[in-house]
C-alpha cells in the first residue's frame, strides 16, 4: 500500500489567458468622408450650374423684353402717324379724334352754311379716308414678332375698332354736305342730329380700341402720352369780301374849289 505524500498536491488546471481588448476602428471626420465629398461637390455643381442658368435666364428674358418693348414702340409711333390730323389729347392717355367736328355740327346752317358747308364736309370726309388708308396700311405682323403673338391679337383687335370709328366720319362728312344742300330747316336739324349721333357711336368705338394699345403700352413701361401735334385747325373757309376800290372824285371846272391848273 502506497503512501500518499504529504506535499501539496498540484492541480491539472490550467489558467485561462486574458480577453485581448476590442479591435476599434475610429471613424474619420465627416469633412473626411467620402460620400460627403461627393455630396458636397454635386451640390457645388449644382449652385453654380443653377447661377448661370439665372443668369442666362435674366439675360434672355431682358432681351426678349427688350425686343417686345421696341416693337410695340414702332407700332405706336405709326399709329401716330396714321391716325387724323384733327386730334387733341386728353390728358393722362386718351385721345380725341376730329375734335372740331362736335364743334362744328351745330353750326351747320347758321354759322357754316352754303359752299362753306359743303367744303367742310368734303374735308372731313377726305380726312378719314386718308386715316383709314393709313391705319391699314400698318402691318402688325411685320411691326410685331411672331413671338409676341399675344400682342399681335391685341394690336389688331385695337387696331380693328379704331379703323371703324374712323370710317363712322367719312360718312359723318357725307350728312354735312347733304346738310349744305338746298333743304328745309327740319331735314337739315334730322340730318345733323343723325351725324351727332354717328360721331359718339365713333367715339365710343375708337376709346375702346385706343384703350387696348394704351393698356399693353403700359404694360411695357411704355409712356403712351404720345407727343401729338396741336390739332390743325379746320375751320370752314369763309368767303372773302372783294376788296372795293375807292375811287376819289376828280375835281370839276366848276367846283370853286377846285385849284387853278398850273
Amino acid at each position: 500500500m502506497a503512501i500518499k505524500g504529504k506535499g501539496k498536491a498540484r492541480s491539472r488546471r490550467v489558467i485561462a489567458a486574458p480577453p485581448r481588448p476590442a479591435l476599434v476602428v475610429r471613424k474619420p471626420a465627416l469633412w473626411r468622408r467620402q460620400w460627403v465629398r461627393v455630396v458636397a461637390g454635386l451640390l457645388v455643381l449644382g449652385a453654380i450650374g443653377f447661377g448661370i442658368f439665372s443668369i442666362l435666364d435674366s439675360r434672355s428674358a431682358k432681351a426678349r423684353k427688350s425686343r417686345e418693348v421696341l416693337a410695340v414702340q414702332e407700332y405706336v409711333n405709326l399709329l401716330r402717324d396714321a391716325l387724323p390730323k384733327d386730334r387733341s389729347a386728353v390728358p393722362p392717355d386718351l385721345v380725341v379724334i376730329f375734335a372740331s367736328v362736335s364743334d362744328d355740327l351745330p353750326k351747320i346752317g347758321t354759322d357754316i352754311k352754303g359752299s362753306a358747308a359743303s367744303v367742310r364736309g368734303s374735308n372731313i370726309t377726305s380726312e378719314a379716308t386718308a386715316s383709314v388708308e393709313a391705319l391699314d396700311a400698318i402691318d402688325i405682323i411685320g411691326t410685331i414678332p411672331d413671338e409676341f403673338s399675344d400682342v399681335q391679337d391685341e394690336l389688331t383687335d385695337a387696331q380693328y375698332l379704331m379703323t371703324q370709328a374712323i370710317t363712322i366720319y367719312e360718312r359723318v362728312g357725307h350728312l354735312v354736305q347733304i346738310a349744305a344742300g338746298p333743304i328745309d330747316k327740319s331735314k337739315r336739324e334730322a340730318v345733323i342730329e343723325q351725324a351727332q349721333q354717328l360721331t359718339q357711336q365713333a367715339g365710343d368705338l375708337f376709346d375702346t380700341g385706343y384703350a387696348k394699345v394704351v393698356r399693353l403700352a403700359k404694360d411695357l413701361g411704355i409712356s403712351i402720352t404720345i407727343p401729338f401735334a396741336p390739332p390743325e385747325s379746320n375751320p370752314a373757309p369763309t368767303p372773302t369780301p372783294t376788296p372795293t376800290a375807292t375811287i376819289e372824285p376828280t375835281p370839276s371846272a366848276t367846283d370853286p374849289s377846285a385849284s387853278p391848273s398850273a
